[in-house]
């Protein structure tokens, strides 16, 4: 089998002409365009448009979303002997098109999700071929057709959340969210083939079923065209002539909880071969009556697991943009702070390949949704039947994938309709979409996944359906009164759900992608740095929300501080009230990364750099927790431990006088506490201290989990005094030795600083006098600037550091 990729000499234009004389209207002229690719990035190369990302050029970019577009390239080809059979494949097409070959219409594309293979071998011709891809606005085509269904439906045009994006079978977000653009864009987003064979392997699966400790049946389930013998082995052993193999091998496991083992599999057809990586494991979505309702947790191997973890989006606006390495980088990342799941949310696509070898790889599981969300959809015949295609395939995909644990039908859907969201219209008369998700795509789970769990919505209930009053005492939740609802996050500590699939808090993104944006922005109310917040909030009422526990920013620097150690701070609530709740055994933030440039609910920027809260997941997301509050005059410290060892230590709380960096008390007392158990250790008065001028540490003696810091009053109202900060380089990067007491200190420079692990980004540092922590940085001389709680630092360095102040 022989494999070209068709990935040079493309062009892009559009067919546009006026239908009457108009002086130097002449449409645009074709430039180069880059396939895999989008056409708003080939117009940012030709210079046609300012790169959407900047400034406020997103509101110029409109108009081509608007336009027909078309690629085309010519490729010369010559027949060869053994290899018959010829199809053109095109691994995503966005979204709308026509295929035309030398001429000819060979094929239609209608939706962004699934690939499109046209048979050709009839159609090439000996020489020069040209290949064209028509594609159409789908804007222009998504309202269309909502007038035509709405038409059908007798609905009114002005329907909320019923809007043309439901109508063209492409990513949502690419029409804009909370945290995003409105680029909706077109292009060729995945690769284009020439696949020239006699035969070959088609599709490939390797389904496995547990026998009972770490022996499975392995199964292949093949599609395969042509004549050819099929073999196949895992890790060398080869499967019998039925196609299964029994195996006893290293059990998958989730990260955290063991080594995520995987086996190859390699499978040949003829000469066409295969390899896959696989993982054996036994996975179940727990749904069981309890004293508090009905559970929603995960068994992974037949042990409970605590799912801790994010949302993720699509980590680009432009999808074809986002690399093998990126993605990898980013899945590393999340594991290295304790991560274990991530939910691939239904407003983005079904991942690429790279996304879920990396989770494999790095034992993170995999929550799917399909791809719809926050909208009502249509359901008609037509639509169900592609609803039921695109689901098979993409279930044949993943199902065999060791990091794959649930399909989700949807993202909010049900919450949409029950809730009642209002826009600047009308309700539906009925849920449009109900259907696909209750029936279509629980059928194809069931025909196509058999073992993995379906679950029609996310949330799976809401208060607001009919018998479902407690719903979140029987379901996931999507955790919103704190930022949407009442807003501050201090109400996380009235949440009950059994799994919050989603919480957030905003904050702003770091100097480095406010750079990207434009350099120079001071103004934190300014117009583009508003532009660059999509949560659809009153700057007032976001600055209220951080100004609660802050105080005022005058800046864009101290608005970065601020508002991301506000985040910080929430999300920190949010965790350690769920983890330390034994009714609940999951939560993932809202949301993990960025698509763009702008402030947002992300823990990392898209410069792929965290925020303060990203590096505190580090010790939230840890088998081991300590947490403390502060509750009717008493500080509580209490723990939970989801590793599979029982602790035993000496727990250490501390109380340190803000001003002097003296320590005032300091208590200890033995604690131990069973594998999988969480509760309050130990409780102490602190009604005898200056509340503006304390802070307290808790720790265990002998270092089995991170310690937590806080104070004893809002940060805002805290007595803290700037001290000098010493900082020597030295072999590990680059020691700084606090010479008074740190709340929250955080350094910056033009180059990203990392911690001692490696992670790059803004973290905050408390610290004691005479305690010391190490960063690094890529370059030197680094203009460094040291700010805590206090305020500005002053620095006392040894070259090559230049110093700011």
């Amino acid at each position: 089998m022989n494999t070209r990729l068709l990935d040079s000499g493309w062009t892009l234009g559009t067919p546009y002409t006026p239908p009457y004389h108009r002086p130097q209207v002449h449409g645009h002229p074709e430039i180069p365009a880059s396939v895999p690719g989008h056409v708003h990035s080939d117009l940012v190369k030709a210079g046609v448009i300012v790169d959407p990302f900047t400034g406020m050029a997103e509101a110029g970019a409109q108009w081509v979303d608007e336009m027909d577009w078309v690629y085309r390239c010519t490729f010369d080809w010559q027949p060869t002997d053994g290899t018959p059979r010829r199809t053109l494949r095109f691994g995503g097409i966005d979204t709308v098109a026509t295929v035309m070959l030398n001429g000819e219409q060979v094929g239609p594309s209608n939706n962004f999700f699934l690939p499109l293979e046209i048979d050709v071998t009839d159609r090439l011709v000996a020489g020069a071929n040209t290949l064209e891809i028509q594609i159409e606005s789908p804007v222009r085509v998504g309202d269309q057709r909502r007038a035509e269904y709405f038409a059908q439906e007798s609905l009114p045009t002005d329907t909320c959340f019923f809007d043309e994006r439901a109508f063209v079978r492409k990513p949502g977000y690419m029409s804009g969210w909370d945290w995003g653009p409105r680029l909706v864009s077109a292009g060729i987003w995945q690769a284009v083939e020439l696949v020239e064979f006699s035969h070959r392997i088609v599709e490939c699966s390797v389904l496995s079923e547990a026998l009972g400790g770490n022996r499975f049946r392995l199964k292949l389930e093949t599609q395969t065209e042509g004549d050819g013998l099929l073999q196949a082995t895992a890790a060398g052993v080869p499967f019998g002539p039925d196609g299964t193999l029994e195996i006893e091998s290293e059990l998958w496991w989730p990260n955290g909880e063991g080594r995520p083992a995987l086996i190859p599999v390699e499978v040949s057809f003829g000469d066409h071969r295969i390899v896959r990586h696989v993982g054996l494991r036994t996975v179940e979505l727990v749904r069981e009556k309890d004293e508090w309702g009905t559970t929603f947790e995960f068994k992974v191997n037949g042990r409970r697991v605590w799912a801790r973890g994010a949302n993720w989006i699509p980590h680009h606006s432009f999808p074809s943009l986002v690399t093998r390495e990126d993605v990898f980088a980013a899945v590393k990342k999340y594991a290295q702070l304790g991560m274990n799941m991530l939910r691939v949310w239904g407003g983005g696509l079904y991942e690429t390949e790279d996304f879920y070898d990396a989770c494999d790889q790095f034992g993170i599981m995999v929550w799917q949704d399909f791809p719809y969300a926050c909208s009502h959809y249509p359901d008609d015949p037509t639509a169900q039947q592609v609803a039921r295609e695109e689901a098979a395939f993409h279930i044949r995909r993943l199902r065999d994938r060791a990091s794959h644990v649930l399909w989700c039908g949807n993202n909010e859907n049900r919450s949409m309709y029950y809730g009642k969201w209002l826009g600047t219209g009308r309700l539906a008369p009925r849920f449009y979409g109900e259907v696909i998700y209750d029936d279509v795509l629980k059928q194809a789970v069931i025909q196509g996944d058999p073992g993995k769990a379906y679950v029609e919505s996310s949330p799976l209930f809401v208060k607001q359906m009919p018998g479902h009053d407690d719903a979140t005492l029987n379901s996931d939740d999507h955790y919103w009164d704190v930022w949407h609802g009442r807003g501050d996050w201090t109400y996380y500590r009235e949440s009950d759900t059994r799994f919050s699939s989603e919480f957030g808090f905003a904050a702003s993104c770091t100097p480095a992608t406010w750079d990207k944006v434009a350099p120079g922005l001071q103004d934190p109310e300014g117009p583009v740095v508003r532009w660059h917040d999509k949560t659809n909030k009153p700057w007032s009422v976001f600055r209220d929300m951080v100004e609660l526990h802050y105080p005022r920013a005058r800046s864009l620097e101290e608005w970065i501080c601020t508002s991301q150690l506000n985040q910080r701070d929430a999300l920190r609530a949010a965790f350690e009230h769920y983890r330390t709740n034994p009714a609940c055994r999951g939560a993932l933030i809202w949301q993990a990364n960025d698509c763009w440039p702008v402030q947002s609910w992300a823990i990392e920027d898209f410069s792929r750099l965290l925020k303060p809260a990203g590096f505190e997941m580090a010790r939230l997301l840890a088998p081991l927790l300590l947490t403390a509050d502060v509750v009717h005059g008493e500080l509580q410290v209490s723990a939970c431990n989801d590793s599979q060892t029982r602790l035993l230590d000496e727990l250490e709380i501390t109380f340190v006088d803000t001003v002097t960096g003296e320590v005032v008390r300091r208590k200890a007392a033995s604690v131990s506490l069973d594998a999988d158990d969480r509760r309050v250790l130990h409780a102490v008065s602190v009604s005898d201290f200056q509340p503006y001028r304390t802070a307290f540490r808790v720790s265990f003696k002998g270092n089995s989990a991170a310690p937590r810091w806080g104070l004893l009053c809002e940060p805002k109202a805290a007595e803290i005094r700037p001290g000098k900060i010493e900082v020597v380089p030295s072999s590990e990067g680059f020691r700084c030795t606090v010479r008074s007491f740190v709340f929250d200190l955080t350094l910056s420079a033009e180059t990203p600083l990392s911690n001692s692990a490696g992670l790059a980004g803004t973290f905050a540092v408390t610290a004691m006098p005479g305690e010391s922590f190490v960063f690094r940085c890529a370059q030197t001389p680094l203009h460094l600037v040291a700010r805590s709680l206090a305020g500005p630092h002053e620095l006392v360095v040894h070259q090559p550091i230049d110093v700011a102040h």
